[in-house]
């Protein structure tokens, strides 16, 4: 019995350190222009896991009204628009350019997150993608007006005004 655990603590061992050789030697291509590998898409399996377990169960504080759908428009136009996409720019070149592909909420991606993980991701971001933590550049009503505009998004019951600051921001850029 003593030599099945040793046998198994050394093949843990040898599996450990021949992870770590490939990992240490750059193996592991870290480019962003191939496809992601298994070992990526499992890690946004995880991601999405880790972001409903972490998310605090809020609600949205902000009334979804015109004002604070505008309000989370012209953040969205100035600081999410150019990865996410537009109205007038359904498939951002840049957004598409990064692995993962950044998700295109006025294309084929529309948000699908519940609204408390929707604030959780852009207040603290997601490590090793190209969405930064916007808790320290933006206030916690900012965050949740942004999150109401995604929203309306997904339902695409953007009124008038609000669409016309998204598609004035696509001419200011």
């Amino acid at each position: 019995m003593k030599w099945f655990v040793l046998g198994i603590i050394v093949t843990l061992i040898v599996l450990s350190a021949a992870a770590y050789i490939y990992l240490a030697q750059g193996f592991v291509s870290a480019r962003a222009d191939v496809k992601p590998g298994m070992m990526d898409s499992w890690l946004g399996s995880a991601m999405d896991a880790s972001t409903s377990r972490h998310a605090p169960k809020l609600t949205n504080p902000a009334p979804d009204t015109q004002e604070t759908l505008l309000a989370g428009a012209k953040i969205y136009a100035s600081s999410c628009g150019i990865c996410h996409g537009t109205p007038a720019d359904h498939d951002s070149k840049l957004g598409k350019s990064f692995y993962p592909p950044v998700p295109q909420f006025f294309g084929d991606d529309p948000p699908d997150m519940k609204e408390n993980e929707n604030f959780y991701i852009i207040k603290h971001g997601v490590r090793m993608t190209a969405m930064p933590a916007w808790g320290d550049l933006l206030s916690d009503q900012q965050i949740w007006q942004t999150v109401a505009l995604l929203k309306h998004i997904d339902q695409k019951s953007l009124p008038a005004g609000v669409q016309q600051e998204l598609n004035a921001s696509q001419a200011r850029q």
